[in-house]
């Protein structure tokens, strides 16, 4: 639909203007291509806009684009939704658009997130998603960005930002930001749609293949990580519930990215080295057993390609296990010293005084986490652990 009117607002309305129709009329009969019909649906009103709105000189040109353009005709024929929709992706990340508002493009068109479930991905206002994306619809217009795919040496430049837009789905859709105790399973199933149609797209790109294997690994382990609401820790997760056949998926293409880089000499990325972490917690028995070293070192890498405050807190968090409190806590203090103290770091100090018996301070630094923190089912779980330090 964008590639027929060339405006995103314009598409937008009109492809919302079709679900609602269909809204209205698949109550006595669904027709057999949902799809063709939406299409169509969305062009008529395309071309009701047009005739309503434009000179008839502007609508006659207008509309023989419209009426050319082979994805739109016929109810029977299926378009190549996967080429369109990849075009889509690529053109929400055009150099002319600012990293940030790539992503928040991508979220809103292909991941139909709204404005105020962007705004939590990005912890920013609803009103300044909507300002963002405004101005980047305009400039889209306005640039006359083209709705196909870019060229093959252009492809590169963008695929970082679509890969983490995808991301971005699949964690709004993990922890809905509407619901602390609630998941998005619509998102969580179209982010690994989106990975899934990348990696076939791009089957020789290491890093698709990295996102997919965390995305499916982070997925597998889902089933174990809440229980009546409260987060429950990798140490106390019941591994029976974990899913073997999303593990054994996610491992492929692990082994596939790995394999790739290998063939290409090429250094791992991001996604991938957290898939590798994934992996090592996803391929041992119990807990007792993680491997800290290597995951301390994957973070260290991790570091190199993404400096990052959450990295190195998870960074400070796995060295925690093999080394003394004193040097943990230490690290804590000059973390918050370069960085605000947060209910993530708070925490993690809680963690290490509870695991080197020291129960009153592991209470008093859960109490200034659970003060901090804003996800209910994290504060629920921070409850729990000062709950059982009393008992």
């Amino acid at each position: 639909m964008l590639r027929v009117c060339g405006d995103v607002a314009v598409a937008e309305e009109c492809v919302q203007a079709a679900y609602e129709a269909g809204l209205k009329n698949w109550k006595t009969q669904i027709p057999d291509n949902t799809g063709a019909w939406i299409r169509k649906t969305a062009r008529n009103r395309f071309i009701d806009m047009t005739r309503a709105h434009k000179t008839h000189s502007q609508a006659h040109s207008t509309l023989k684009v419209a009426n050319n353009d082979n994805d739109m005709l016929g109810e029977g024929e299926e378009p190549s939704i996967l080429d369109d929709e990849l075009s889509l992706m690529f053109l929400c990340c055009h150099p002319a658009i600012s990293s940030t508002d790539q992503v928040i493009l991508v979220l809103r068109l292909i991941g139909g997130l709204k404005p105020i479930e962007i705004g939590s991905a990005f912890q920013t206002h609803e009103d300044a998603i909507r300002s963002r994306l405004l101005r980047a619809k305009r400039k889209i217009t306005a640039a006359k960005i083209s709705t196909t795919m870019p060229p093959s040496e252009d492809i590169a430049n963008r695929t970082q930002q679509v890969l983490a837009a995808i991301y971005l789905i699949y964690n709004e859709g993990y922890r809905a930001s509407r619901d602390a105790t609630t998941e998005r399973q619509d998102l969580v199933l179209e982010a690994i749609r989106l990975a899934a149609r990348f990696c076939r797209y791009m089957p020789e790109f290491a890093e698709a293949h990295g996102l997919m294997a965390l995305i499916l690994l982070n997925e597998a382990r889902r089933p174990a990580r809440f229980s009546n609401g409260a987060l429950i820790p990798l140490e106390a997760q019941d591994r029976t519930l974990w899913d073997n056949d999303l593990i054994n998926a996610g491992l492929m293409h692990v082994q596939k990215a790995n394999g790739l880089n290998t063939a290409q000499q090429s250094k791992s990325g991001i996604y991938l080295m957290q898939a590798d972490i994934a992996a090592l917690h996803s391929t041992i028995d119990d807990f007792e057993h993680t491997n800290w070293t290597e995951i301390s070192n994957f973070y260290d890498q991790i570091l190199t390609l993404q400096p990052s405050s959450m990295f190195e807190l998870n960074r400070i968090a796995a060295a925690s296990y093999q080394e003394s409190a004193t040097q943990s806590q230490k690290a804590l203090d000059l973390w918050e010293e370069n960085h605000q103290t947060s209910a993530q770091s708070q925490a993690l100090r809680a963690d290490i005084y509870r695991r080197n018996n020291q129960p009153q301070k592991a209470k008093t630094s859960y109490q200034s986490a659970i003060a901090l923190e804003t996800d209910e089912g994290i504060v629920r779980f921070l409850q729990n652990r000062i709950n059982r330090l009393d008992a």
